[in-house]
């Protein structure tokens, strides 16, 4: 067994290294943990909006899962901008986002339910100008926006050799017979 002495001065430099990292005064740190907590995590930061005098709740991750359970390829440019604006859309002034997710929820799980009550609401509230649509389409744009700013693409692992399936080695080998 071999044996290391350690000096007397590197024990006291590391106990003091130890003492400055474990010691440290962390009350700022729990204060600003504190105000983290009580914003929602999962909002994007982005300007309140309204739509025809309705306030409409903050586009989080929550309502970006609900919103593409009712969207459809199919669905039209205009369709698709005031389903957006109806899923986020306030039903009274003083609405609570606890009870207008719980009535989301309960709405985006049934699609078919969603798009009848949504040409219901455009029933009510049409006809809607070419402001209107401008404005439904800009809400809808800067919000995807926003999500699009938030992704992040994953980096290949380089480590990884990429397998090449076999369309991609006929392809390569029927261009390299094509050059002869």
């Amino acid at each position: 067994m071999i044996e290391t002495q350690i000096s007397p001065k590197r024990i006291e430099k590391v106990q003091r290294f130890h003492k400055e990292i474990f010691d440290e005064d962390l009350s700022a740190d729990d204060a600003i943990t504190e105000i983290q907590q009580e914003r929602t995590v999962s909002e994007f930061m982005r300007p309140e909006y309204t739509f025809k005098g309705n306030a409409l709740f903050p586009y989080t991750y929550g309502y970006e899962l609900l919103f593409n359970q009712v969207r459809d390829a199919e669905d039209t440019g205009l369709f698709t901008w005031l389903a957006f604006v109806y899923l986020l859309r306030k039903h009274e002034p003083d609405e609570t986002e606890e009870a207008h997710r719980k009535w989301a929820v309960k709405i985006c799980w049934k699609v078919e339910d969603f798009r009848l009550a949504l040409s219901s609401w455009m029933d009510q509230h049409g006809p809607f100008t070419t402001e209107d649509k401008i404005e439904a389409k800009r809400i809808y744009e800067e919000n995807i926006k926003a999500i699009a700013d938030t992704q992040v693409e994953p980096v290949p692992d380089r480590k990884r050799a990429q397998k090449k399936t076999s369309r991609g080695k006929k392809q390569s080998s029927s261009t390299s017979s094509d050059a002869n």
